[in-house]
């Protein structure tokens, strides 16, 4: 059961840090899109 039960863990810790690395690899880039675009674009700010 502990093998199992190190597997489950490793494999639930993997996943977690998976979708973390994703979520601000994910924000960085919309972050970097947005300043790029605010500084080359025409520039509309409301």
């Amino acid at each position: 059961m502990s093998g199992l039960a190190w597997i489950m863990m490793a494999t639930v810790a993997t996943l977690a840090c998976a979708l973390v690395l994703s979520a601000a690899t994910a924000g960085v880039v919309a972050l970097l899109f947005g300043i790029s675009s605010r500084l080359f674009g025409n520039g509309t700010d409301q």
